[in-house]
């Protein structure tokens, strides 16, 4: 697991271990609604940032990063909740459920480098957010003190969060490069250049509608959108060998998407014969007629 991802779990776990220490400590000077406020927050970040992160190492495999980012998205809601209430933990359960899915679905569905941005921008605001403990905690009288220490609090506060924040985006850059590397690498050394195959997505139907492969033979997929909605090409049952992601022998569908007028590729190597349907999980577009098959054969 690339260092980026280690540098996501630790900061996820300090800000989870923080939230409980604040919690236990001003749980009393906070105001009624403040818990409920704090916990919602911190749980939707959170939730978001572990659906992205889940989204991206599964991309290709939806179902499995919904369903591991919905699980540790509900934990970590009611880790956020639970030091100030039961109502909070369960608002905080609540709505790490939906972030987590959230998060696993706009992993799945954008490009590796969009996701470690989102991912940066929401630790960002989450670990920022936990100056909120002590502006509810804020009193009537104390908001009239202005003195020196008012304002230089703050700064060393952003001042501390951004060096942090930017050496997580330093890291990002990192965890972009290895998968193209690898490509690169392949295409060194391999004994063969890869098989283009370009499909057009226009009026609502695939161009060709229909295509060939050959088992262990490396094939980049090209997914023209030239339409105004977005289209995408999901192929159930095949069994893949995928070269932009750490997936080996990827049994779930493999899913391409396009948004509108825009193009969209990803590289592959099918592993079993067979013919095999794609078609656009779009509600309403395969009844449209946006249905294909890939035909593998022997080598």
């Amino acid at each position: 697991m690339h260092v980026f991802y280690w540098y996501i779990l630790l900061t996820l776990i300090m800000e989870i271990g923080i939230i409980l220490v604040l919690s236990r400590i001003l749980k009393k000077r906070l105001p009624s609604m403040a818990g409920m406020i704090l916990s919602m927050t911190y749980a939707m970040t959170i939730s978001l940032i572990v659906g992205l992160t889940f989204g991206v190492m599964y991309q290709g495999d939806l179902f499995s990063s919904t369903i591991i980012a919905l699980f540790l998205g509900m934990v970590a809601g009611i880790l956020a909740g639970v030091g100030l209430g039961l109502l909070t933990s369960i608002e905080g359960a609540m709505s790490g459920l939906m972030g987590g899915m959230m998060g696993a679905m706009l992993g799945e569905m954008i490009s590796t480098k969009d996701v470690f941005f989102l991912i940066i921008l929401l630790l960002t605001i989450s670990v920022c957010s936990l100056l909120l403990f002590f502006v509810f905690c804020q009193s009537n009288q104390d908001q009239n003190k202005f003195n020196k220490s008012w304002y230089l609090k703050p700064l060393f506060s952003m001042v501390g969060i951004s060096a942090y924040l930017i050496l997580g985006f330093q890291l990002s850059h990192g965890a972009v490069k290895p998968s193209a590397d690898h490509g690169h690498q392949h295409r060194a050394t391999g004994t063969k250049d890869p098989k283009v195959v370009s499909v057009q997505a226009v009026n609502n139907a695939y161009t060709p509608a229909s295509f060939v492969a050959k088992v262990g033979e490396e094939i980049i997929l090209q997914l023209n959108n030239m339409d105004g909605v977005e289209h995408d090409i999901e192929i159930k049952g095949l069994s893949v060998k995928t070269m932009e992601s750490s997936h080996h022998n990827l049994k779930g569908p493999l899913h391409l998407h396009a948004l509108a007028n825009s193009k969209n590729e990803i590289r592959f190597t099918p592993l079993e014969i067979g013919e095999y349907e794609f078609y656009c999980t779009v509600p309403g577009h395969k009844k449209a007629g946006m249905v294909g098959k890939v035909i593998v054969t022997n080598k």
